[in-house]
């Protein structure tokens, strides 16, 4: 199968995969009380950008997983907390590195002053007692939940341990290098997209927020185990 096939066919079981319920909603509607697996691998799509398929609601922007180092207990749904934030709108970029890559791209764009923003793995103390920078952040934090918020969430149940170069690591570098424009792929990208603003050139030529994998081959060596995904989840062409 070649690289535009592969786009193809993955596209038009991704628009089967979003009939089914608890599928392609906005991040905002989804909780902890939302019916998703345990283990996964998720998809984000940006309503604001050309579909690729007119059953897709956009153009995927982002492929992350959650529990690819040894002993991590970390769930799917841990990790897409992280990313959205409280339901007050508060989040922590810290803690999300999806986060802090929005929320850098919209500093950028907006030319909002944040000195601290995406230093230290925890608020700095001289953050802490900055009250009018402190406030500043926690604003620029709520841009962020309110951009993540409109993002469609798909989602493939993928079970197994958590170790290093798992199956959902694997999917995870396949669709990446499927989707990314920086190896040949041709993304149709909005002038208006907000990855264009971001400093990192990986994120605004791939098309995605991710920074692993965007310049790495695409090889069809993952087309089977995604395919074994999809059937297990009753998802067929």
């Amino acid at each position: 199968m070649t690289r535009d096939q592969a786009h193809h066919h993955f596209h038009e079981q991704l628009a089967r995969l979003l009939t089914q319920e608890g599928q392609g909603l906005p991040l905002a509607h989804y909780s902890g009380q939302s019916a998703l697996p345990r283990a996964g691998l998720y998809l984000f799509i940006d309503p604001h950008e050309q579909p690729v398929h007119p059953a897709v609601p956009g153009r995927i922007v982002r492929v992350g997983t959650h529990g690819v180092a040894a002993g991590s207990r970390s769930t799917l749904w841990q990790r897409l907390r992280a990313h959205k934030g409280a339901q007050a709108g508060s989040g922590n970029h810290r803690g999300s590195v999806f986060r802090l890559h929005i929320g850098t791209a919209l500093q950028a764009r907006d030319c909002h002053e944040l000195p601290w923003w995406g230093r230290g793995s925890s608020r700095p103390v001289e953050l802490k007692a900055d009250l009018a920078a402190l406030e500043k952040e926690k604003a620029h934090e709520q841009r962020v939940s309110a951009y993540l918020g409109e993002l469609h969430l798909a989602w493939l149940e993928v079970s197994g341990e958590s170790e290093a170069g798992n199956q959902r690591a694997r999917l995870e570098r396949y669709l990446i290098t499927l989707l990314s424009g920086l190896n040949g792929g041709k993304p149709a990208i909005h002038p208006r997209w907000l990855g264009l603003s971001s400093p990192r050139a990986a994120i605004a030529g791939s098309g995605l927020w991710n920074l692993e994998h965007v310049g790495s081959p695409w090889s069809d060596a993952g087309g089977d185990l995604l395919e074994e995904t999809f059937e297990a989840m009753a998802v067929h062409g």
